[in-house]
């Protein structure tokens, strides 16, 4: 297995590179991605919680315009291939990185920490009685009344507070874990990524039920 920043051979012209560069210096032919990278190196940056949204936003199109598959149109299917693939490896970092629940997802992943199946209950006993009773608050909600709009509104207002609320609660709990290497920060923040997760999945459904007031 190739270690990044090891010299290697280009696959085309044979001449010395380093794994992670995506152009060969000598014949400029486009490189694979290095797949050994983990998504904060496809952007040069450090692992964090702090994300410079609007600075990864600038580096994504910068990067978008260097690979976009238009430019290799008329290249060999090998290089048409690579560009794809940068493509596709820029297009999920952008995604999660850009995601308060994906990327703590992510670092929860990087860190080690095996992360609970999405489709599970909720593990924490006082979240759980939360989410009955928020599950208990929208069934109550009777769609055909005219005030049924005025209700979804105030539960998505509550949620939408908790939520960030809960992002708040993950800044400071992976500055202490990458500040102070405190790795028992970690297990705190899996309960917290499953009430964000959670709360998103319940946001998604209040927009379900206010589409059908329509």
């Amino acid at each position: 297995m190739m270690i990044a920043n090891q010299p290697h051979s280009c696959w085309s012209c044979k001449g010395p590179i380093i794994v992670s560069a995506p152009f060969c210096p000598t014949c400029k032919v486009i490189q694979p991605p290095d797949l050994a990278q983990n998504l904060f190196e496809v952007f040069a940056l450090k692992p964090g919680f702090q994300i410079d949204v609007k600075k990864i936003e600038s580096l994504y199109r910068e990067l978008q315009q260097q690979f976009h598959p238009d430019k290799f149109a008329s290249k060999s299917p090998t290089e048409r291939r690579f560009s794809m693939e940068h493509v596709t490896r820029l297009n999920e970092a952008f995604r999660t990185l850009g995601d308060p629940l994906s990327l703590a997802e992510y670092l929860l992943q990087l860190s080690g920490h095996g992360l609970e199946s999405s489709n599970k209950p909720p593990s924490d006993p006082a979240f759980l009685m939360e989410v009955m009773e928020l599950r208990e608050g929208l069934e109550e909600i009777d769609l055909s009344r005219n005030d049924a709009g005025e209700a979804l509104d105030a539960m998505r207002d509550d949620v939408e507070a908790r939520c960030v609320a809960e992002i708040a609660q993950l800044k400071e709990l992976f500055d202490d874990y990458f500040t102070n290497n405190n790795k028992a920060a970690i297990d705190s923040v899996a309960l917290v990524v499953d009430r964000l997760r959670y709360h998103n999945r319940f946001l998604a459904e209040l927009d379900q039920r206010e589409e059908s007031l329509f």
